[in-house]
């Protein structure tokens, strides 16, 4: 019997139990293929947060906890964090020497984050425009090819800011904000976000008014409010200097993220081992479930078996309708976890 048709009779022999067929694939990918998905996409977020880790140093922050500032100012996640001066950094450590960038993050559009950058900021991280052209006058948006994809926008759409609080009839309809570029495709958080100038955030804020020709500033530049300015020391020296600086009067912080990080994995790390030794355990009672739902089904088939037999199919063919049979659900179980995975990756970021 040729390959092609031990394929087709195995599938047949699956398709006539379709309950006991799902539960074998349900089964492979719970105790198989879904655990070492997964594994791999707590892979990928781990790589891609060490690749932000490294290029951030020091962090100046509100004072506070530093978790979630941290995250929310490099991985665009949770909310808003406590502002601090835009020139907070400047005033605190003027001999500094160095690379800045200051971010605004916890506005969303249609639900993807909308943040506010400084104009080195893309460069800094390496990123570029792949169509259109970047954001250069208050109101201009780039988009991440993620973000584009995710919520079907394009250059020269047109969106605004997601209403923040209640919403009342007295409420400022909200600034329409231009799509001018798209980003290249990247592992980075920028992928699945919007970024803008923050002049754009303050005047979204209220503090920033008018247009390209004519702005008016309530306040200093250096007054308005950031999330966090992700410093890149020339010296180690400069990164002790604003370590010092944060002891000072200005009410910051200089957070490690290495630091942070290494500290959030550590204690992640028992309850990591946990999930792992239960993950072994419920793997080990699915694989025992199938041993027995595919026995009873070979039983159920018997007489199948045998009349394959009696047509001159030797036991070198019931062991080839059995590997296909095995291939086949091994395959709906691999489509099963790909699903799974590609939808936790696209609420993670990752698609």
């Amino acid at each position: 019997m040729r390959a092609a048709d031990q394929a087709r009779l195995a599938a047949r022999f699956l398709w006539a139990a379709p309950g006991r067929s799902a539960a074998l694939a349900l089964g492979l990918a719970v105790a198989g293929v879904l655990p070492l998905g997964t594994a791999g996409v707590a892979q990928v977020l781990r790589v891609r947060a060490q690749a932000r880790i490294d290029g951030a140093p020091v962090v100046w922050l509100a004072p506070g906890d530093p978790r979630g500032p941290l995250v929310s100012a490099l991985a665009f996640v949770g909310p808003a964090p406590p502002p601090l001066a835009f020139d907070s950094l400047a005033r605190a450590a003027p001999d500094f020497e160095g690379d800045a960038w200051a971010v605004r993050t916890g506005r969303r559009v249609q639900g993807a984050p909308l943040v506010g950058v400084d104009a080195g900021w893309l460069a800094a991280w390496g990123l570029s425009v792949a169509e259109g052209r970047a954001a250069a006058l208050p109101g201009e948006v780039v988009v991440g090819q993620g973000a584009a994809a995710r919520l079907g926008l394009a250059v020269g759409d047109t969106v605004q800011a997601d209403p923040e609080g209640a919403v009342s009839l007295e409420t400022v309809p909200p600034m329409p904000l231009t799509i001018v570029g798209q980003l290249q495709a990247t592992p980075l958080p920028e992928d699945g976000a919007l970024l803008t100038s923050l002049e754009t955030t303050w005047m979204l804020d209220g503090a920033l008014h008018g247009d390209a020709q004519a702005l008016h500033l309530h306040g200093s530049v250096g007054g308005q409010p950031v999330s966090a300015i992700v410093a890149r020391p020339a010296h180690p020296r400069d990164r002790d200097l604003l370590l010092v600086a944060a002891d000072g009067a200005d009410p910051a912080q200089a957070a490690r993220p290495a630091v942070q990080a290494r500290a959030l994995f550590d204690a992640l790390a028992p309850a990591i081992h946990t999930a792992r030794l239960w993950g072994a355990v419920g793997a080990t009672a699915v694989l025992a479930l199938m041993g027995a739902l595919l026995t009873l089904g070979q039983r159920a088939r018997a007489r199948d078996l045998l009349l394959i037999a009696e047509l001159g199919g030797g036991p070198r063919l019931l062991r080839a309708l059995l590997a296909w049979e095995l291939g086949l659900l091994l395959a709906a179980a691999t489509l099963l976890s790909a699903a799974v995975l590609a939808a936790s990756g696209a609420l993670l970021g990752l698609a």
